[in-house]
């Protein structure tokens, strides 16, 4: 079957964009929409969210599960704020959806930083220790709608992800 495409053009301001199509039987409609990632903050009087960021493709949130990230645990992880987040099509539960890949970086808290002397090595389960700047090494990341997050075996997630400005 021969394959019809309209270009529409947005003419309603209230949000709403009426399609009228005469269908022949068997005729699918497929609606693209150009939906870009884009990174939102909190406000900063949400002070749990400060420095951090939630990664939005259209209309849905997207979050990290540990079963995707290369790491210990998710607090190990920080978005690259220049990062291009490319969609990914995956299959979680039976269903296809879109995810999204992209770089970021992984914290290796116990790498000597060229810029100070680390005597002491982190400890994860410490209650207090001295603060120590920690070496970024560049990561892939897998971030899934946070609809489908928890329907591949229990793990970690995270929605609100720490920003590295470089």
């Amino acid at each position: 079957m021969a394959q019809r495409i309209y270009q529409l053009d947005e003419k309603d301001e209230t949000g709403y964009l009426t399609v009228k199509l005469e269908l022949v039987e068997g005729e699918e409609v497929q609606i693209l929409f150009d939906m870009p990632v884009r990174l939102t903050q909190a406000h900063n009087m949400v002070e749990e969210t400060v420095g951090q960021a939630a990664v939005e493709r259209g209309p849905l949130v997207y979050c990290m599960e540990g079963m995707d990230a290369p790491v210990e645990t998710l607090d190990d992880l920080m978005l690259d704020l220049n990062a291009r987040f490319m969609p990914v099509s995956c299959e979680i539960a039976g269903r296809k959806t879109v995810a999204l890949e992209g770089n970021g970086y992984q914290i290796n808290r116990n790498q000597i930083n060229r810029n100070q002397i680390n005597r002491n090595q982190y400890n994860r389960d410490s209650l207090y220790q001295t603060m120590k700047q920690p070496v970024l090494e560049p990561v892939s990341m897998r971030l899934v709608p946070y609809f489908a997050w928890d329907n591949r075996g229990y793990d970690e997630m995270r929605i609100w992800i720490p920003v590295a400005y470089r």
